[in-house]
């Protein structure tokens, strides 16, 4: 079930990147918007086991979701981003808001990850912590959707 959970987290990100809100200007940084697709899947495992009688879901999954910086924020250079990592998305988080981290490609400077940082860490307050927020309901609506089979 890996590549179905893969897959369905994958879709509901690209459906949240469609979404208006999902890019934001951030002052110190440009424009920033949610990416569509999901990229450097780590180990990730999704598993529907039966035992005695009882049916348990079963996931682990660590993936990265781009972040495109508009070339103003990342020194006049095209491609250059940021990265949202989910860093633990399982049985073990389900309780809690996923956590996320986020890294940087080269070139992005220290101010524009500075006020992306800022920026992200609003958690739903604010524009760009929308982007997060988005982000975060996709993969929940995923999970959910794994549980549910």
């Amino acid at each position: 079930m890996g590549d179905w959970l893969r897959d369905k987290i994958s879709a509901l990100l690209a459906t949240a990147a469609l979404h208006p809100g999902c890019a934001v200007a951030v002052p110190g940084a440009g424009t920033v918007a949610l990416g569509g697709a999901v990229e450097k899947w780590g180990d990730s495992t999704a598993d529907v086991l039966m035992a005695r009688g009882k049916i348990k879901h079963v996931y682990d999954a660590k993936f990265s979701v781009p972040l495109p910086l508009a070339a103003e924020a990342a020194g006049g250079k095209e491609g250059q981003r940021a990265l949202l990592v989910f860093t633990d998305v399982s049985n073990d988080t389900a309780d809690a808001p996923r956590e996320v981290a986020l890294e940087f490609s080269e070139g992005v400077g220290e101010a524009t990850r500075a006020a992306l940082k800022d920026a992200l860490r609003a958690d739903g307050s604010g524009a760009a912590g929308a982007i997060v927020k988005a982000a975060r309901e996709a993969v929940e609506k995923g999970v959910a959707q794994f549980l549910a089979l």
